[in-house]
């Protein structure tokens, strides 16, 4: 599903900037 895909990619790059900052 590439709606799910695009969610999944949001979220690992929003827990990756939590991470960095």
């Amino acid at each position: 599903h590439v709606f799910h895909g695009r969610v999944k990619a949001l979220a690992e790059a929003a827990r990756e900037a939590g991470l960095k900052f």
